[in-house]
């Protein structure tokens, strides 16, 4: 007689992408930390937030580089350094250095260049263009992310460093490319939280 052997399956636990923004988010909020005392050493502080922090951000979020996001977009002569999209634009990104306006508010400091975006946004051609113009910027240096209206002058909303962590759940909701692609149009409903 042969003997018999009993197949036992085991759970497999699936990663699923809100797990995986989590792992990541951890991970770049440590550097970010880390980046914050201990500085960039020889790189530009802009270009290495953007390298080390804010596209990784994206990446979690499901954003692949040229499928989902073009650096440097254009507008009337002005370059912001993201455009956000999938079948259509979704959000413009301005970044800046994680050391900027430390301490103090990242949007006072450029708030003039952010209105001068929207304006330049309102008056292009490239708004002409798009079925569904973009609605948001969101301006960031990872210490600070804000998010402003192109209809509007102020911030609706922001998050801050020592947020991210416990707020990553609404963070996940506004920004992942499943969730911004059905939800961009209106984020009100972040707006009532």
């Amino acid at each position: 007689m042969l003997p018999t052997f009993r197949r036992t399956l085991r759970a497999v636990p699936v990663e699923t992408g809100k797990d995986k923004f989590f792992a990541e988010l951890e991970t770049v909020i440590a550097k970010a930390k880390s980046l914050q005392t201990r500085g960039f050493d020889e790189q530009e502080p802009e270009e290495a937030t953007k390298q080390s922090l804010i596209e990784p951000l994206l990446h979690a979020f499901g954003f692949s580089a040229k499928t989902y996001y073009t650096r440097e977009f254009k507008i009337l002569g002005d370059s912001l350094d993201y455009l956000l999209k999938s079948e259509r634009p979704l959000m413009f990104v301005e970044a800046k250095s994680l050391l900027d306006s430390l301490g103090k508010s990242l949007f006072d400091k450029h708030r003039e260049q952010v209105h001068r975006y929207i304006q330049n946004y309102r008056l292009s051609p490239e708004i002409a263009a798009m079925d569904q113009p973009v609605k948001w910027i969101l301006l960031t240096n990872f210490a600070q992310l804000h998010f402003i209206r192109v209809n509007e002058v102020t911030p609706s909303f922001s998050f801050r460093l020592d947020d991210l962590w416990k707020r990553r759940e609404e963070l996940w909701e506004l920004l992942a490319l499943e969730n911004l692609e059905a939800k961009c149009s209106s984020i009100t409903w972040m707006l009532a939280a």
